[in-house]
């Protein structure tokens, strides 16, 4: 499915000020919730804007999608929240049964992982009681 976003103007994340100077355009790939027991695959043309700022730390920037994905992630919050939930509320061969049918057509091994906050913190705590 190609989602393309027509809002003529975008505010900045950094300053909050409005642009419509237009840098260029990307795409980004966001899986979603199935539908009908088939995967989606969300095609999003995402612009880039200039910040005419001058004092705005951040001369480019994206249009945001916040209420379908969070900046930089690649699954929808709503796979995210059902992912979640399948994990919190089962055991881990549980969740291994389940998690398929959120991405079907797909190995398990292969669909949206929940991303870690903070993979370096946890390497140095797990290092950190290691060396004790």
């Amino acid at each position: 499915m190609e989602v393309i976003l027509t809002q003529p103007f975008v505010c900045c994340p950094g300053c909050g000020n409005p642009s419509d100077h237009v840098h260029c355009q990307c795409q980004r790939t966001v899986h979603d919730v199935p539908c009908g027991g088939r995967r989606v695959v969300l095609r999003l043309s995402v612009r880039k804007f200039f910040c005419r700022v001058p004092t705005c730390l951040r001369k480019v920037f994206a249009e945001r999608l916040l209420d379908l994905v969070q900046p930089w992630a690649r699954v929808s919050k709503r796979l995210l929240e059902e992912l979640k939930a399948i994990g919190l509320s089962a055991s881990a061969k549980v969740s291994e049964r389940l998690a398929p049918r959120l991405s079907p057509g797909e190995p398990f091994g292969c669909s949206p992982t929940i991303p870690f906050r903070n993979r370096e913190a946890s390497k140095i705590r797990k290092t950190s009681y290691a060396r004790r």
